[in-house]
């Protein structure tokens, strides 16, 4: 008798490497797809009010991964490339989980050169924005053979957009007429990004120009009060949207996203919106 395949098990912890994997769901039956979560991707499925296991329960049920894999028949793990992860890093829990039981690997990179292999972890196949970061991951030691430039699933969605109308929309709601909008994205690193934008603020300063700002949201200096004075300060106008979850829309009502380094710099150019980056 032939076993009935098993569920995908879907793993995250960053929100971007959470939106690289999560359109790939819609390609799964429900009954077909677990997702094991922490951090901001934990916080994304609990305010969407979708299923997800988190470390400590997966632990308290099964044990360990390796029991979870086996015990639920998962035919395949379905990760990204979460850095600089403070929470348990669950997508490294599963590729080490999978090596052991041999449940195959699939990573979809999240941002250009954020994947590492490790020779611990399981990796089947390794899925990437542009043929150029195949040569990137060949030197890192990855087998040129399961590497895939394919572009990243977050993207193709941006595609279906109405960029135009959900402009009009957003801008109404924020209070917003004809005034050149900069939307300001954030990233985690505290004093770097704050740094970041005082400079930037220096240097657009001018009428007629509203500043959208989004903080990143693991910055903690933004969580602490610590951008409270420069925007209080600013000599244009600010809208704070870090807590507005709809950043696709924000990216259609600005003119300019600026960012250091954030993928929202990507998102927005996809929509036809420019992006500045400021290294």
């Amino acid at each position: 008798m032939i076993e009935p395949l098993g569920p995908v098990l879907f793993a995250a912890v960053h929100k971007g490497p959470y939106l690289s994997i999560q359109p790939l769901e819609a390609e799964l039956s429900p009954e077909n797809t677990l997702y094991l979560v922490d951090g901001i991707s934990k916080s994304e499925r609990a305010n969407e009010g979708l299923p997800f296991l988190e470390p400590i329960g997966l632990l308290d049920q099964w044990g360990s991964v390796e029991d979870f894999l086996e015990a639920n028949n998962v035919r395949a793990v379905v990760r990204s490339s979460s850095e600089d992860v403070m929470e348990t890093n669950v997508e490294d829990w599963a590729s080490a989980a999978a090596k052991t039981v041999g449940t195959p690997v699939f990573v979809v990179e999240d941002f250009p050169g954020n994947f590492q292999p490790n020779e611990r972890h399981r990796l089947d196949a390794l899925f990437v924005e542009d043929p150029s970061l195949c040569q990137l991951h060949q030197s890192r030691g990855v087998d040129p053979n399961v590497i895939f430039s394919t572009g990243n699933p977050r993207y193709s969605q941006l595609a279906q957009m109405d960029r135009a109308s959900s402009r009009r929309r957003t801008r109404s709601q924020l209070g917003l007429s004809d005034e050149t909008v900069l939307l300001w994205a954030g990233q985690p690193d505290g004093n770097n990004s704050y740094f970041a934008l005082q400079r930037l603020l220096s240097h657009f300063a001018r009428p007629g120009v509203t500043i959208m700002f989004r903080a990143h949201p693991r910055d903690e200096l933004y969580a602490s009060g610590g951008y409270n004075k420069i925007l209080e300060e600013s000599p244009m106008p600010v809208i704070d949207t870090t807590r507005d979850p709809y950043a696709f829309q924000l990216y259609c009502a600005a003119d300019l996203v600026a960012t250091q380094f954030s993928s929202a710099g990507v998102e927005a150019s996809h929509l036809g919106v420019p992006a500045m980056f400021a290294l």
